[in-house]
């Protein structure tokens, strides 16, 4: 199985978004997503986690109540969250960043163009903080769009609009439909 180069965004400026349309076609059913070199802003002090949403070829960002995710974070001081939901606009992300910059991760991205079937993820990442007792963190995540449509793009969203990342992001062709 090869890796294909689909797209490539390098962030130069800090956003609360960050997004890569009409790169998921019928040609492949499995999509590799590598995110790196991710920074934030840290004019809030927080983290930023690089929330994920599908898009249609029009553009239009899915932000219905469709998505049901999970996600598990092993913290350096030896404690972890697991976190699941239900029925938000979101998926929650692989990258949590935090004042280390280069936080990283990878995302894969299964049926995102058929739309007979619903577009699942799956994903692994890490980043952490300098100046907070939560340093370092690995994260795993799992999710579901549950809309049988034909996804085209992904949106990668800050939890607000003063939290804002910049980020290497790439995707891969993976697997033949």
């Amino acid at each position: 199985m090869s890796l294909n180069l689909l797209a490539e965004v390098k962030s130069s400026d800090f956003t609360n978004q960050l997004t890569i349309n009409n790169v998921f076609t019928s040609e492949y059913g499995i999509y590799k997503i590598t995110i790196s070199n991710a920074e934030y802003d840290g004019g809030t002090g927080d983290v930023v986690d690089m929330r994920i949403r599908f898009m249609l070829a029009d553009g239009t960002i899915i932000t219905d109540n469709d998505y049901e995710s999970a996600r598990m974070q092993q913290k350096a001081e030896g404690v972890k969250d697991e976190d699941k939901f239900q029925n938000l606009g979101y998926l929650y992300g692989v990258v949590l960043v935090g004042d280390f910059d280069s936080a990283g991760g990878i995302l894969y991205v299964y049926n995102a163009n058929n739309s007979a079937s619903y577009t699942f993820t799956s994903g692994q990442g890490s980043g952490g903080y300098a100046n907070s007792s939560n340093r370092f963190r690995s994260t795993n995540q799992i999710g579901i769009l549950k809309q049988a449509n034909t996804i085209t793009g992904i949106n990668f969203t800050s939890p607000s609009a003063s939290n804002n990342f910049k980020a290497d992001v790439r995707v891969f062709g993976m697997s033949k439909s």
